[in-house]
């Protein structure tokens, strides 16, 4: 898993060397002291190999939001429940026929019941899993909900930082990659 996400974060570096450093260090220390329930693991993997650019767009975010969390100065377990959050949010895609129509709609629920399923009881956590689709207009879903979590917030704007990332606006990528010699260095 670590591996997939470091590879990502090499192949499409967008936080300036420190910050990488900073991050990826962060997501390492996760990664390896976190006791994933084998459920989430299970999940996971199906995840990766049935929607592997889903996948790829939540390791964005995951990458981004801890960012996002660590820039807040969150203390150790507020950092730990945002990246629970940001690395499960869309884990219900493995569990869901992309054909099937609107079937993006339902995934917060199905991620939060994953989730739970795996043992995490943690209502901070479920609630902002859930709510990682809503936005404070109104318009998001399943719910459209105006008041969200904290957490899912963050996933909002992560979420949005990795569509303008991954669109290829040449103003966003000139205003988000890292210049050339440190891109080397960050590899």
């Amino acid at each position: 898993m670590l591996g997939s996400i470091i590879h990502t974060v090499k192949s499409n570096p967008v936080l300036s060397h420190h910050q990488l450093t900073e991050t990826l260090e962060t997501i390492t220390d996760y990664i390896k002291t976190e006791e994933f329930p084998t459920k989430i693991i299970e999940h996971l993997t199906v995840f990766s190999k049935f929607n592997p650019s889903e996948f790829e767009h939540t390791l964005f975010n995951f990458i981004f939001g801890t960012h996002i969390g660590k820039a807040k100065n969150y203390s150790s377990s507020e950092l730990h429940d945002l990246m629970c959050v940001l690395f499960y949010e869309d884990i219900g895609f493995a569990r869901l026929d992309p054909s099937m129509k609107d079937s993006y709609k339902v995934h917060p629920i199905v991620s939060k019941e994953i989730v739970e399923y795996a043992g995490i009881s943690n209502p901070m956590i479920l609630e902002a899993i859930l709510q990682h689709e809503e936005k404070l207009d109104g318009t998001g879903y399943p719910n459209k909900l105006t008041t969200i979590n904290e957490y899912a917030q963050i996933s909002q704007i992560a979420n949005q930082y990795t569509i303008l990332f991954n669109a290829g606006d040449s103003l966003t990528l000139s205003l988000i990659h890292i210049s050339e010699p440190t891109r080397q260095e960050a590899i």
